[in-house]
């Protein structure tokens, strides 16, 4: 079965999206110099905002 991954959420506005659009899961970047970037505190807050059967996935490097 095929299934979709959003990656690269920012913003609330982002958030409101994917809530629309139910994707397996999203992804939040916290690779250092990429520029979808984000603190652990951001991804907190967009992580209240998301639809509880989304799941979250972490990009990282090494």
């Amino acid at each position: 079965m095929t299934q979709i991954k959003i990656c690269g959420l920012m913003r609330p506005a982002d958030v409101v999206m994917v809530n629309q659009a139910l994707p397996d899961a999203i992804g939040m970047v916290f690779a250092p110099g990429r520029r979808r970037r984000i603190t652990m505190a951001t991804a907190r807050q967009l992580s209240q905002q998301l639809d509880p059967r989304i799941r979250r996935v972490g990009v990282f490097y090494n």
